[in-house]
């Protein structure tokens, strides 16, 4: 019989290592120092769990034919912890919802007033009496970090939402309206999302079709009873110099005093807190 396999032993002379990929074993790997494993081609593997394809090194499967992805890993590990699927799977909403930075807020250093103004925004089971919600107010104020916390609250309240932070809501837009096709697309998913939240709002360049666009967007799902989450630095006055058409500025604002309950953040007064 053979010598055992060792790790750390050293390799010498040809079909040391298995020639083909399949008959691989943890060992061959570990004594693998010239790292030839990488030369292997690449093949579809699903994960046992989810089923999710990817294509993966030929020789990593072979040594580990039971691995799953790194996504059901974390949903393993976190039952073994004692956690059940449906608050795995609440969890993984959120995160997917809201970028980290924001997860890790601190209620108690943001200003109470406004904190409790947006935490007591709700909604309504009649679909008549929804509005939006319209955060203003310069920058370092809180004002994502308050959209956040309830964002949060409406997750768990099993609320699906589509969210856009950093400006990335004026990027797609701008990305999409190269082609009618994907933003005909595009314009009906962000339309007919239960909730909407778009994080500074008009931070991003305004052109005619770009505040046309915005402004279509927003009616339509005024017109459906679909709220719109919204936080800016642009008060109205501000808008009219930015905004190409006047009359579709005054038109955009007066929905948004008719259809949205608005919340005005300062900067904090108590030790300068920072937010």
């Amino acid at each position: 019989m053979s010598e055992p396999k060792r790790i750390g032993e050293t390799i010498a002379g040809s079909g040391s290592l298995p020639e083909r990929w399949e008959d691989w074993d943890f060992l061959d790997l570990c004594n693998d120092h010239a790292m030839t494993y990488k030369t292997a081609p690449a093949i579809k593997w699903n994960c046992p769990d989810c089923g999710k394809m990817e294509m993966t090194n030929a020789v990593l499967v072979a040594v580990s034919p039971f691995a799953i992805c790194d996504e059901c890993l974390v949903i393993r590990k976190r039952a073994e912890e004692g956690q059940s699927a449906e608050v795995i799977a609440l969890e993984e909403k959120i995160d997917n919802a809201i970028p980290p930075l924001y997860l890790a807020t601190d209620p108690e250093r943001l200003p109470w007033k406004q904190l409790q103004e947006v935490l007591a925004w709700s909604v309504p089971t009649d679909k008549t009496k929804r509005k939006g919600l319209w955060i203003l107010g310069e920058t370092r104020t809180g004002k994502t970090r308050t959209l956040c916390l309830l964002l949060q609250e409406l997750i768990k309240q099993g609320h699906q939402v589509r969210t856009f932070f950093h400006g990335s809501f004026g990027d797609e837009l701008m990305e999409v309206m190269r082609s009618d096709k994907s933003f005909r697309a595009w314009k009906r998913e962000i339309t007919s999302a239960d909730l909407l939240v778009i994080d500074d709002l008009f931070s991003f360049k305004m052109t005619e079709r770009v505040e046309a666009s915005i402004f279509e967007i927003l009616d339509e799902r005024i017109a459906y009873y679909r709220p719109t989450l919204v936080t800016t630095q642009l008060t109205a006055k501000d808008a009219k110099k930015r905004f190409q058409s006047l009359k579709r500025c005054e038109a955009f604002f007066a929905r948004i005093k008719e259809f949205f309950v608005s919340v005005s953040t300062e900067v904090p007064k108590q030790d300068k807190m920072k937010v």
